[in-house]
């Protein structure tokens, strides 16, 4: 196996892993905010006593890390993969 076979096949297997890695994460995302969802009360309750926030103050904290998160799996998952998916494809033409 040549040198430039390894290489394609270390980006490749790369590629997987983050386009797993992004759909894991997105799987985490839908669950936290299919919690909010159904269990707001339960939640806000135990969570909203432990720091003493309101359930505005909640509302936004989730709002922000849902967002954030959203935000960092596209950026460290999500485009890295793209990137290396085009540079294969570059490589085969």
């Amino acid at each position: 196996m040549s040198n430039s076979d390894q290489t394609t096949e270390f980006f490749g297997v790369l590629a997987r892993v983050l386009l797993r890695s992004w759909i894991f994460g997105f799987v985490v995302l839908y669950a936290w905010f299919g919690m909010i969802l159904l269990a707001k009360e339960p939640f806000y309750g135990l969570i909203g006593n432990w720091f003493g926030l309101s359930n505005h103050e909640m509302d936004l904290a989730n709002l922000c890390g849902i967002a954030l998160l959203k935000l960092l799996l596209i950026v460290f998952f999500f485009f890295p993969w793209l990137s290396i998916r085009l540079m294969l494809r570059g490589r085969k033409a």
